[in-house]
């Protein structure tokens, strides 16, 4: 089964709180990947992940979880080349894919 993806750029605005975001207790993993849960509920987890500009597209672990997952890029975009491998960090302001 193939990965399921439509870009949302013109359905949806979404405005990122900058200073609201820096609030956030994060998790610096030192490769580049910082990680701020949200909400724990039993075993599943809303989670922010944050990657720095020209970290290893290996920084991003490869990982499962069998409810599955979904990604919302805010800023920037993140391609995979497999499943939970990134082809492609990018952080720069622009279009998100």
């Amino acid at each position: 089964m193939g990965l399921l993806r439509r870009s949302l750029n013109d359905l949806v605005r979404v405005d990122v709180n900058a200073e609201a975001l820096a609030r956030l207790a994060w998790r610096d993993f030192g490769n580049g990947l910082s990680m701020c849960r949200l909400a724990r509920e039993g075993a599943r987890e809303l989670v922010l992940y944050r990657i720095r500009e020209g970290a290893a597209p290996d920084a991003f672990l490869k990982h499962e979880h069998i409810g599955g997952e979904f990604y919302l890029v805010l800023k920037g975009r993140a391609r995979r080349r497999a499943p939970g491998r990134l082809k492609e960090i990018h952080t720069h302001e622009g279009k998100n894919n």
